[in-house]
């Protein structure tokens, strides 16, 4: 395969994905690399190369459009608890025999000072953080929300990107909005200014979200801590150096 007529999908949402496209349209052009976005935010922050939004109406059309758009090669870099996307994207290429690799970046490991309570599924961080907290931020996005709705007796901040279509299903709690990431001393502010004395969190690893870990660490404020799924059915790496290299090896082009 040439140069010239290389084209990558990216299941984009995270910071690796726009280094990755980045990477990409410097190595080749606009029109060789497009990123997908599932719609979490209304104005996502700009990328290079083509950008798509919406999601594909399951795995069919995940193959109608990477035969459509002659796509080479498929880069999963989405977040890491996004699994029905990584699950149609697998069975898409799959079918498409068109060349894939998740990008799965390293989970947060506790370090000392962390007062971690780990779970496995938001079901637990419900029943347990009755015990733990009054004021509680609830960094985990709009969609999980819902399943603290039951919860009384408990302040719940949550951070937005854009402002909700509807009010939350929560008995008490703010909204605040702000794009990260975020420094460390930016979150330490958040914590101190309301006053949160419980942090939940997913463990999506990386950079990009980690200050707030870092600011609960040195406040001495406990996280209930959700640990992702890992268990993926395709090859699996951890940087984009990683990524650049498997392109290299499958399909034969220089990054």
């Amino acid at each position: 395969m040439q140069m010239d007529n290389a084209k990558f999908l990216i299941l984009g949402g995270t910071l690796e994905a726009s280094e990755i496209a980045r990477t990409l349209v410097s190595n080749f052009d606009d029109n060789s690399v497009i990123t997908s976005l599932a719609g979490s935010t209304n104005n996502p922050k700009p990328l290079s190369g083509k950008i798509r939004k919406g999601g594909f109406g399951g795995p069919e059309g995940l193959i109608e459009f990477v035969y459509k758009e002659k796509i080479s090669a498929v880069i999963d870099a989405t977040h890491p608890f996004a699994l029905n996307i990584s699950k149609n994207a697998i069975y898409a290429c799959n079918k498409a025999k068109v060349p894939h690799i998740c990008l799965r970046r390293s989970p947060w490991n506790q370090k000392p000072g962390d007062i971690w309570y780990e779970v496995s599924e938001l079901r637990e961080a419900v029943n347990i953080l009755r015990n733990m907290g009054k004021r509680v931020f609830l960094s985990l996005g709009p969609r999980a929300v819902s399943h603290f709705s039951g919860v009384q007796g408990v302040w719940f901040l949550i951070r937005v990107v854009d402002p909700p279509k509807s009010p939350l299903l929560l008995s008490d709690y703010e909204i605040v909005f702000g794009r990260g990431p975020f420094k460390v001393s930016e979150e330490i502010n958040l914590f101190q200014k309301y006053e949160v004395d419980l942090l939940i969190t997913r463990n999506s690893g990386g950079t990009g979200a980690y200050a707030k870990i870092v600011a609960a660490r040195q406040l001495d404020i406990p996280v209930i801590i959700i640990q992702a799924p890992y268990s993926i059915d395709m090859p699996v790496v951890n940087s984009p150096e990683e990524v650049y290299k498997w392109i290299n090896d499958q399909l034969g082009l220089k990054i």
